[in-house]
C-alpha cells in the first residue's frame, strides 16, 4: 500500500519543451491526478522515425538554430548575429561570443523555442517560450562567457521560460562559481518562478552546503517562495543530509503550504524512514501514513467518478462523431498495409512472421492520446504537424471505446482480432503463429478539409507497452502516410 501510495504522490510538472526541469512534485489531495500524469509521461527507452522526412531535430530544439555557423560576415543583419551569438553560447567559445558581441550583438538577445500545439488551445497562434542568452551561459557552467554577457549589459535577473532566472538555472546545474558571480552582480535571491520556487528549491548534488550557504547569505529566504519548501523537497526525495542542513540553518519543520504535505508527510509517502524520523525528533507533525492513505484512496473514488461523468457527458456530446466511417475504414487500411512493410527490429517484438492483428475494438479513454503523452513521444516537426483541430477532433471521437468488429481489410495479412490486452508474448506467440503483432487503434482525428488525418495506436504484445503514431495526407482522392513513429516504455 505504501508503494502504491508514492506512486500517486508522484506527477511531473509539464514545462513544455524543458524537460530536465521537471521537478517533483506531490500536490495534495489531487494527487491521483498526478498519477495520471505519470502514466501519460512514460519513458520511451526507444523510439523511431520511418518514413517522410528523413530527420527531425530533437523535439526541445529551437527553430532559431536552423542556423549552422558561428562567424558571420562584418554587415551581418541584427536576426543574423542573434543566431550566431546563441549557437556560440551554447557551444561555450569565448572568443566567438567577444567578437560577436563587438560587432554589435546584443547581450539581452533571446533563443525563441518551439510551441507544440495542444488540444486545450484555441486555434490561434501560441506566443512562443524564449530563453535570455545569460540563462544559456549559466546552463553551461562557462564563466567567461557569463562574464562577457555581464559586462556588455545583460540583465542579471532576465526570466525565461516558466520564468526561470540565470540564478535558477546556475544552481539546478550545480555552478556555484557563476551563482556566486551572479549573486555578486545584484541577481535576487528570492525571485520566483512561475511556479512560486525560487533559487533554493533546485540545490542538489555534492555541493549542497555550500551552495545552500551562499545563497542564505545573499538572503535566500530559506522556506522558498509560494510553492514547495527545500525542506519539503528533501524530504520527499530522500535526501538525508540537506534535510540536516536545512533543519540546523533554521528551516520551519511545520510549515504548511496549501494542497502541498507537510515535510514529515512528504517523508511519510515516499517511505523514508530515517528522515521522517529526523523530522519527528525535530518536532515535525502531520497526519499519520494510514491517514495519508485513506485519504488518498477516497479522493481517487471521487476522482474518478467525475472523470466517468465527464467522459460520459463528453460521449453523448460528440456520440456523432464516435461513429466508423468508410473514410475511418480506409485510413485504417492504409495504416496496416504500411505497418506491414515496417521492419520487424522497428515494430514489435514477433520476428519473420506475416500477419498483423487489428483488435476489435478501439483504444478510447485519454490517456493515450493526451498532448502530454504524444508530444513526448515525436520530434518537434512532427508534433507540430498535428494541428489543434487535429487534436481535439481525435480526443472528441475517442472518449469511449467504440466496435470495429464490422472492419474487414482486402489484405490477407490483415486480421481482426478480439480483444488482445493482457497477451504476453509467449502466450500471443502461441495462440496467433503468424501474426507479428496486434494493433489497439483510436479513431481518427481529421483536420477541417479532411486531407490530413492522425492515427494513434498501441502495439501488442509488450510487457512494457508501445505505441505508434501515423499521419496520412489525402492526395488525388488517396490516403498516404507522410510520415510514422513508434515508441517502446520501459
Amino acid at each position: 500500500m505504501k508503494r502504491s501510495l508514492q506512486r500517486a504522490f508522484e506527477g511531473k510538472l509539464n514545462r513544455r519543451n524543458f524537460p530536465s526541469r521537471s521537478l517533483t512534485r506531490p500536490d495534495f489531495p489531487r494527487f491521483s491526478l498526478c498519477l495520471f500524469l505519470i502514466s501519460s509521461l512514460l519513458l520511451v527507452s526507444r523510439s523511431g522515425a520511418v518514413g517522410g522526412e528523413a530527420s527531425y531535430p530533437k523535439r526541445w530544439e529551437v527553430a532559431s538554430m536552423q542556423d549552422q555557423t558561428v562567424g558571420v560576415p562584418s554587415q551581418a543583419s541584427k536576426e543574423e548575429l542573434r543566431l550566431a551569438t546563441i549557437k556560440a553560447v551554447k557551444q561555450g567559445d569565448v572568443a566567438a561570443v567577444r567578437r560577436l558581441l563587438g560587432q554589435g550583438a546584443g547581450p539581452n538577445a533571446r533563443e525563441v523555442l518551439l510551441v507544440l500545439p495542444r488540444a486545450d488551445q484555441d486555434s490561434r497562434p501560441q506566443k512562443a517560450s524564449e530563453e535570455p542568452l545569460l540563462t544559456l551561459a549559466a546552463r553551461q557552467g562557462n564563466i567567461e562567457v557569463v562574464k562577457l554577457l555581464l559586462a556588455s549589459g545583460a540583465r542579471v535577473d532576465a526570466p525565461g521560460e516558466a520564468g526561470f532566472t540565470p540564478l535558477m538555472e546556475a544552481v539546478r546545474t550545480r555552478h556555484l562559481a557563476i551563482v556566486t558571480l551572479l549573486l555578486n552582480q545584484g541577481a535576487k535571491p528570492d525571485q520566483r518562478n512561475d511556479f512560486g520556487d525560487t533559487a533554493l528549491l533546485f540545490i542538489e548534488g555534492k555541493e549542497q552546503e555550500a551552495m545552500l550557504q551562499t545563497l542564505l547569505k545573499a538572503g535566500a529566504d530559506i522556506d522558498g517562495g509560494t510553492g514547495w519548501t527545500p525542506l519539503m523537497h528533501a524530504a520527499y526525495n530522500g535526501e538525508e543530509n540537506m534535510v540536516k542542513l536545512l533543519l540546523k540553518k533554521g528551516a520551519q519543520v511545520n510549515i504548511k503550504r496549501q494542497n502541498l504535505l507537510t515535510p514529515l508527510e512528504c517523508a511519510l509517502v515516499q517511505g523514508n524512514d530515517t528522515i521522517a524520523a529526523l523530522l519527528k525528533a525535530s518536532g515535525g507533525k502531520g497526519r499519520t501514513l494510514k491517514q495519508l492513505e485513506a485519504e488518498e484512496a477516497q479522493e481517487s473514488k471521487k476522482l474518478a467518478a467525475e472523470e466517468k461523468a465527464n467522459q460520459r457527458a463528453a460521449a453523448l456530446k460528440y456520440r456523432k462523431e464516435r461513429i466508423l466511417t468508410g473514410e475511418d475504414k480506409q485510413v485504417i487500411e492504409t495504416t496496416l498495409r504500411d505497418l506491414l512493410t515496417v521492419p520487424d527490429d522497428q515494430f514489435v517484438f514477433l520476428r519473420d512472421r506475416p500477419d498483423l492483428l487489428l483488435v476489435d475494438q478501439t483504444a478510447g479513454g485519454s490517456g493515450m492520446i493526451a498532448d502530454t503523452q504524444i508530444n513526448s513521444e515525436l520530434h518537434a516537426e512532427q508534433a507540430m504537424s498535428i494541428t489543434v483541430e487535429m487534436r481535439q477532433h481525435l480526443q472528441h471521437r475517442n472518449y469511449l471505446s467504440i466496435s470495429l468488429k464490422d472492419f474487414r481489410s482486402s489484405n490477407a495479412h490483415i486480421h481482426v482480432s478480439k480483444n488482445g490486452e493482457g497477451y504476453d508474448l509467449r502466450a500471443f506467440s502461441k495462440q496467433h503463429p503468424t501474426a507479428r503483432g496486434y494493433i489497439m487503434i483510436y479513431l481518427p482525428g481529421y483536420s477541417s478539409n479532411h486531407e490530413q488525418a492522425v492515427l494513434r495506436f498501441g502495439i501488442g504484445p509488450s510487457d512494457h507497452g508501445a505505441a505508434g503514431t501515423c499521419f496520412l495526407v489525402k492526395e488525388g482522392g488517396v490516403w498516404h502516410v507522410k510520415w510514422k513513429q513508434f515508441s517502446h516504455f520501459l
